[in-house]
């Protein structure tokens, strides 16, 4: 099965052999954080929240030592015991805290895989409690769409006494057709009214 164990496994594998600093200057005024996990003569690999990116040296202007938010999130995995529930769910809070989202996620499923019934980590998972249980998005029932009520003024075609009076539709072609007005709107004339 390799459950436990395999998570320390992972979690080893992503601390860092040689954490030589923890943020790049790029030539281009960027700066990559995270934590160097490899440097040769021509790269240097950095390991961020979101995974490993080797950068050309060419592109860097400089490193700086200094302590940052994914060092801290792998010294404390360390420190956790491999199957402590709530030691992992506050480590998947401070990651999540601390913009570190895919290493939040990876965590919060790792306690979900201890305790599936736990609150936390199903909310911060996007996991809705229906009829006491647990259910993702795709697993969740479909409800019917609320009925939404019609706008003031709303006409119902299907109703005839609600449509307009068949002349009214004449009327609105011949004010849109090309020409001069008067000649448009002969045929629509009514006793009393005319138009010159």
């Amino acid at each position: 099965m390799g459950g436990p164990r395999r998570w320390l496994w992972t979690v080893l594998a992503v601390l860092p052999a040689v954490a030589a600093a923890d943020e790049v200057h790029l030539t281009s005024g960027g700066i990559v954080r995270g934590v160097i996990v490899e440097r040769t003569d021509q790269a240097v690999v950095i390991e961020t929240g979101p995974g490993r990116v080797t950068l050309p040296l060419a592109r860097v202007s400089r490193i700086v030592d200094g302590g940052s938010a994914l060092a801290t999130f792998q010294e404390r995995a360390a420190r956790i015991g491999f199957d402590d529930v709530e030691g992992l769910a506050n480590l998947a809070r401070w990651a999540g805290d601390h913009d570190l989202a895919t290493h939040a996620r990876h965590t919060w499923e790792r306690v979900l895989a201890l305790d599936p019934g736990h609150p936390g980590a199903n909310a911060a998972l996007g996991r809705a409690y229906i009829d006491g249980v647990w259910m993702s998005e795709q697993g969740a029932p479909r409800l019917p769409a609320p009925a939404v009520p019609d706008p003031p003024g709303a006409v119902d075609l299907e109703d005839p006494a609600a449509l307009p009076p068949p002349g009214l539709e004449a009327a609105r072609g011949a004010c849109e057709a090309p020409g001069p007005v008067p000649q448009r709107l002969e045929g629509l004339q009514r006793p009393g009214l005319t138009f010159a």
